[in-house]
């Protein structure tokens, strides 16, 4: 074969071996470890498989078996020598490719993300990750007062006697209609909802709510080191923190109403301080955080890579 044709076989398999997620996926040399993967007279190393499931992120089979789609298409290229200039567009990415895996990869580990970094901040604030406190997971149908009693008061005595019959007759409703412990759960109990008459008694209001709260969070301590003003109705948190997952929980009494809670799930504590937190946090941005640094190092690059011309001398500048 010529060497046009050798060149033509290396940007080909070059090509498919970068759009594999592999940056040497040449044929192996005479004498190096035995071929892996074989088609026709291309060959892919056990060194090339094994970086490939290590960079895709998936199995020796999964890999071998993407090894020989490569060589398949290598062996589509045959012979015939490629364009100049798309050998030249091959060799630059494959340049590329390695300047990424080799340099600024990296240079931008996990490691390199800065405490205060905004993707940070955004994943703190969910649960995700980082939890200083249990969370509960949940959706739950509120029969409140209407309209609610000013500043957080508990409802008068003539709410509860007309709460009670329309709290059973709404989860009579629910209760058998609702799949607890599903990933569907939530969106079904929001959807039945809408069938729920508006208004069962004078002064009563159903609602629905969802989300993730806090276990055992306390606003404010007293100087004896008791929670003084917890951030949950402590009714509603007992019965929770009390109940096991997934389940539904009721009726529950607070200075709300009546709930009728389906507890999806309970996610433990996980502290920042913790260092496994810590690294699964900054796993978390890191594909944001290096996407961000290669677009700001590319507009870096090209900034310093700008040609600026300066009028030579006796012409006009404006010209």
């Amino acid at each position: 074969m010529g060497k046009a044709g050798r060149r033509s076989r290396y940007a080909a398999l070059l090509a498919a071996s970068l759009a594999a997620g592999c940056t040497k996926g040449l044929p192996a040399k005479a004498g190096e470890d035995a071929p892996a993967v074989v088609v026709g007279d291309h060959a892919a190393s056990r060194a090339v498989v094994a970086q490939i499931a290590r960079e895709a992120g998936i199995s020796q089979a999964q890999a071998r078996r993407r090894a020989a789609d490569v060589l398949r298409l290598a062996a589509v290229a045959g012979d015939d020598p490629l364009p100049p200039r798309r050998v030249e567009r091959l060799e630059r990415a494959a340049r590329a490719r390695l300047w990424l895996s080799e340099i600024f990869e990296p240079a931008h580990g996990p490691d390199a993300i800065p405490d205060d970094d905004p993707l940070v901040a955004e994943v703190l604030r969910g649960f995700s990750v980082v939890r200083e406190h249990p969370v509960a997971v949940f959706c739950q149908i509120l029969v409140a007062p209407d309209p609610a009693p000013e500043g957080g008061a508990e409802p008068p005595e003539a709410f509860w006697a007309r709460a009670q019959p329309v709290y059973d007759a709404v989860t009579g409703f629910l209760a058998p209609l609702v799949p607890v412990g599903r990933d569907e759960t939530c969106p079904t109990l929001r959807d039945l909802v809408r069938f729920v008459p508006r208004a069962y008694a004078p002064g009563v209001q159903v609602r629905y709510e969802a989300g993730g709260v806090d276990l055992g969070r306390c606003l404010e301590r007293a100087g004896d080191g008791t929670c003084a003003k917890p951030f949950l109705d402590p009714a509603w948190e007992r019965a929770i923190t009390a109940a096991q997952a997934p389940a539904a929980v009721g009726p529950i009494r607070s200075r709300f109403g009546l709930h009728w809670v389906v507890l999806h799930e309970k996610l433990p504590s996980a502290p920042r301080s913790d260092p496994k937190v810590e690294a699964a946090l900054r796993e978390a941005v890191l594909v944001k955080y290096r996407a961000r640094e290669l677009e700001r190092t590319l507009a870096r690059m090209r900034a310093e890579r700008s040609v600026r011309t300066a009028p030579l001398p006796g012409t006009d500048a404006g010209g």
